[in-house]
């Protein structure tokens, strides 16, 4: 699968594409956030967030910090979560009217998980079984369907114990 592989969406005044980690772009474009697919018992956690509804935990890179650390800051802040290994999925590239935008998206089982902590965004979480993730998502459109429906396989590959994914930057 290429970038061509998954179907484009318009998020606003967003158009968002989605590649895979050995399609990537060149370039050395800072990411602007991080998102990840958390596993837990063969289900997706998705977390319940103010102004957003639900969703995979991620959000914006604080100053200094790697996607990696971001993505494990923010699935604490949104969800509660303590992840294991994070996997690079692929990136999802946004263009707007102020310019591209790099959000690298991982897979990680749940180590440990316990309620969103107080003072943060994240109301409660759930876990979701992949084939429900449509009916619970806050937004869902081809690119969302494409993209959870990728995350879904390799999580199966993740509990074989395979290298389903590159190595996380």
């Amino acid at each position: 699968m290429s970038v061509s592989s998954f179907p484009a969406a318009e998020w606003g005044d967003v158009t968002a594409r989605f590649c895979l980690p050995h399609f990537r772009p060149r370039s050395k474009q800072r990411a602007y956030a991080a998102l990840v697919f958390a596993f837990e018992e063969n289900q997706l956690v998705l977390c319940n967030i103010q102004g957003r509804g639900w969703s995979i935990p991620g959000g914006r890179l604080e100053q200094g910090e790697t996607p990696l650390q971001a993505v494990r800051r923010e699935a604490y802040e949104e969800a509660g979560l303590r992840l294991g290994q994070l996997r690079l999925l692929g990136d999802y590239l946004l263009t707007s009217p102020n310019g591209q935008m790099r959000v690298p998206v991982y897979l990680a089982r749940v180590k440990q998980r316990s309620a969103p902590p107080p003072g943060f965004e994240g109301l409660e979480t759930s876990l979701c079984p992949c084939e429900e993730i449509a009916h619970r998502y806050y937004r869902w459109d081809s690119l969302l369907e494409n993209v959870c429906g990728l995350a879904c396989e390799r999580a199966a590959e993740l509990t074989a114990g395979a290298s389903p994914c590159a190595a996380a930057e």
